[in-house]
């Protein structure tokens, strides 16, 4: 494997490894991947944002486990069209909606099998929040709050004993009542929200409702400013679903 990683690394992003239908499915048996697929030669601010996710991948190389990887796919439209048909068969074949991002568990050489992200917001900090939700993938920053996602996984954990997890959800209010800045308030208030749900239909609601959310972004039929609640929201239902970093 470490010959395959020699070979189809990427100069042009560092942190990141250019990959085809041939070698992808061989790189998926050794580790989980994000794939990025995008024009071959990709540029402007979402590029911008790719980079500065590749940038955290190396920088924080020593924390980030070492079965997971960051691959792109770069699709021409011209000449011999590389690529194009792993787009497609990845459900990523409109130019138009580029860059498209996947989550593709270690095992999986299928790769219609890879989990779309759905959110329009493809900022380094949304794709690490996807990260962290589909693999428990910790990368950098994911414009969420670390100490509720500590709350969140205590209280995860605590299934079955409602007097403790009670304790959790008077510990998370204390805690949101520590933020000072406008957008970590209304983070806070999100989560307090899913802890209160929670309370009321028990841990499934992570799971129902995340698919819920998904598939309403997934439809795409909704306002801008709804479209950055929900995307939200999902992003911090994503730590429940798949708690980091509890200390119980």
């Amino acid at each position: 494997s470490a010959t395959l990683l020699r070979h189809t690394f990427a100069d042009r992003v560092e942190g990141s490894l250019d990959v085809d239908e041939f070698t992808l499915p061989r790189l998926s048996s050794v580790a989980d991947l994000l794939i990025k697929v995008d024009k071959a030669y990709p540029y402007g601010e979402d590029h911008n944002q790719f980079k500065e996710l590749c940038k955290r991948m190396v920088s924080e190389a020593d924390s980030v486990r070492e079965d997971f990887l960051i691959a792109s796919v770069g699709v021409e439209g011209y000449g011999d069209n590389r690529n194009k048909d792993l787009a497609k068969k990845m459900g990523a074949g409109d130019e138009e909606d580029f860059p498209q991002y996947f989550y593709l568990k270690k095992g999986t050489k299928d790769v219609t099998k890879a989990k779309r992200y759905v959110g329009k917001d493809k900022t380094a900090d949304a794709i690490t929040a996807f990260l962290r939700t589909e693999g428990g993938v910790r990368l950098g920053s994911s414009g969420l709050l670390e100490e509720m996602d500590i709350l969140a996984a205590k209280y995860v954990g605590l299934v079955g004993d409602a007097a403790k997890q009670q304790k959790v959800i008077e510990d998370a209010k204390k805690q949101a009542g520590h933020y000072s800045s406008r957008n970590e308030k209304a983070t806070a208030d999100v989560y307090l929200k899913v802890f209160a749900k929670a309370a009321q239909k028990g841990v499934k609601y992570f799971e129902t409702e995340s698919a819920r959310v998904g598939k309403m972004l997934s439809d795409g039929k909704m306002s801008d400013s709804k479209r950055k609640l929900f995307e939200e929201k999902l992003r911090v239902l994503g730590s429940f679903t798949n708690p980091v970093g509890a200390e119980l």
